[in-house]
């Protein structure tokens, strides 16, 4: 699933019609999973506050918080230490930040929490495009 969250970098705001774009990206999750034969939809939540997101990650077995300020661990690093543990993760959540990037103190409560911290490579991706990229990164290492 995919979930908007809102964080103290959040460029767009919610003016009372929020819901027409959680409308929108459903159907455009729904055309991409026929376009690439994926046999489930991935369901667009409505949006939360980073309060809320951070109580929702109790559910997941590993959290991934790609960070444009870690330098030393990537993504693959961090994937491929889990598996050789025989610690293979039933549910993942990756956390992708705001155009301007996470807020220190989000940051702080993301390691708070026992998300890893990764890099995803040497460049700074767009918050579109990080998305997918970590995704399918997670997807291969992990084999799904």
């Amino acid at each position: 699933g995919i979930v908007p969250v809102f964080m103290d970098r959040t460029v767009v705001t919610d003016k009372g019609n929020f819901n027409k774009k959680v409308d929108r990206w459903q159907k455009v999750s729904a055309e991409a999973v026929k376009q690439c034969r994926r046999g489930i939809i991935p369901e667009v939540n409505e949006p939360v506050k980073s309060k809320e997101m951070m109580e929702m990650m109790k559910q997941y077995d590993m959290i991934l918080f790609p960070y444009e300020n870690e330098d030393n661990r990537t993504i693959k690093d961090c994937l491929r230490e889990v598996v050789a543990k025989g610690e293979k993760p039933k549910t993942v959540a990756i956390i992708i930040g705001p155009e301007g990037g996470f807020a220190d103190k989000e940051a702080v409560a993301l390691d708070e929490i026992g998300a890893n911290r990764v890099s995803l490579g040497k460049t700074i991706l767009r918050t579109e495009t990080a998305g997918p990229a970590a995704l399918a990164m997670t997807m291969y290492e992990l084999e799904l």
